[in-house]
């Protein structure tokens, strides 16, 4: 199972979201999370023992993951591994809105197409 949530400059309720799902995301052995913050992170390994991320998150807390002083090469590495992740996972959730949470559930929804660009 995939999580997005965007919670830096636009912020997602993650309480919310989680107590919304609980069930269905229980049910999965493993969670990715999708997200633009490490609190939203600390908030899910808190709730379940198999939740992964590959964020490289800056050292100090900024507006947003993107403006960072994370180097550019690494956010573009990791959002292609979270841009994968979500496209090939059983389910994902999101209460999320944005250009990024729209492009995630688009290339889920698509994802025969999505990984025939990649053979």
């Amino acid at each position: 199972m995939c999580i997005q949530v965007r919670c830096t400059d636009i912020k997602s309720s993650i309480k919310k979201l989680y107590y919304t799902n609980k069930k269905c995301i229980q049910d999965y052995n493993v969670v990715y999370i999708c997200t633009d913050n490490e609190d939203v992170v600390k908030f899910f390994k808190a709730r379940h023992e198999n939740v992964y991320c590959f964020t490289t998150f800056p050292e100090h807390k900024e507006v947003n993951l993107h403006g960072s002083s994370v180097p550019g090469d690494v956010k573009f590495q990791d959002m292609m591994t979270d841009i994968l992740v979500a496209t090939k996972s059983n389910k994902i959730i999101s209460n999320s809105r944005g250009g990024f949470t729209n492009l995630l559930m688009e290339c889920h929804n698509n994802s025969n197409i999505v990984m025939n660009k990649f053979s």
